[in-house]
């Protein structure tokens, strides 16, 4: 039907005109830096949760306070990873339920938290807690006036 010059022809231009189409049909993956790039999780970790939280400022009353529930599955460790840009102290801590109970009533949690860090800020970071089996309380307080946006991940790694 075509020549032999013709065929080769034709077939180079469908297997351009093909690649070019896939090329514009296949979205573009483009290698970005995430905000916990530096921060390295076990392969063996599974994410819980993980988003910005907004914790707004002290007020007359107390400290601002924003904070999260997160179930462990059984033993192992939890982790705590954030990333605060500006340059304010926050307080993170992890708390028992009973301990959230107490925080939620308006006094102070007995005992020690299983985790408690003041972030200066602006850092990346993150720190692990062992526990058991049950549900805690990642918990952040804001003694400034200005509300902060922290981005956190929390993860699991069993024993």
């Amino acid at each position: 039907m075509f020549a032999k010059g013709q065929d080769t022809s034709r077939r180079e231009v469908l297997l351009i005109g093909g690649g070019a189409f896939i090329c514009a049909v296949l979205p573009v993956v483009v290698a970005v830096a995430g905000p916990f790039d530096s921060i390295e999780l076990d392969r063996r970790a599974r994410v819980l949760r993980q988003g910005p939280v907004a914790v707004p400022g002290a007020s007359g009353t107390g400290p601002g306070l924003a904070g999260a529930d997160i179930v462990a599955p059984r033993r192992g460790f939890l982790g705590i990873d954030w990333v605060i840009s500006e340059k304010i102290g926050v307080t993170l801590m992890l708390l028992t339920a009973r301990q959230k109970m107490q925080l939620a009533g308006g006094g102070q949690p007995s005992g020690e938290p299983l985790m408690r860090f003041d972030i200066a800020g602006p850092e990346t970071a993150g720190q692990n807690a062992q526990v058991t089996q049950g549900s805690y309380y990642v918990a952040r307080l804001n003694r400034a006036q200005r509300p902060v946006q922290i981005l956190y991940r929390a993860s699991f790694l069993p024993f």
